[in-house]
């Protein structure tokens, strides 16, 4: 805290543990992610751009939908 009780910001990225993580782990993709889209047989960078590109609106009570196996069946419901 500084001399007037605020709060200053933090300088580093933290994990769940809140053990600041190095650069290249913040940077770096998420592998259980992708993962999961390999074994729903989805592609992991289709996914990952149009989730990127749909966050931003998507409503947080929904963000399930954005899952691999949920977003593949979207997708399979919107082409048939």
């Amino acid at each position: 805290m500084t001399a007037s009780g605020h709060q200053e910001p933090r300088r580093f990225v933290t994990g769940a543990t809140g053990a600041p993580q190095k650069p290249a782990a913040v940077a770096a993709p998420d592998d259980r992610k992708l993962e999961t889209c390999k074994l729903n047989d989805v592609d992991p960078q289709a996914w990952l751009a149009d989730v990127l590109a749909r966050l931003r609106d998507h409503p947080a009570s929904r963000i399930f939908e954005m899952l691999p196996r949920n977003w593949k069946a979207a997708r399979l419901a919107i082409a048939t």
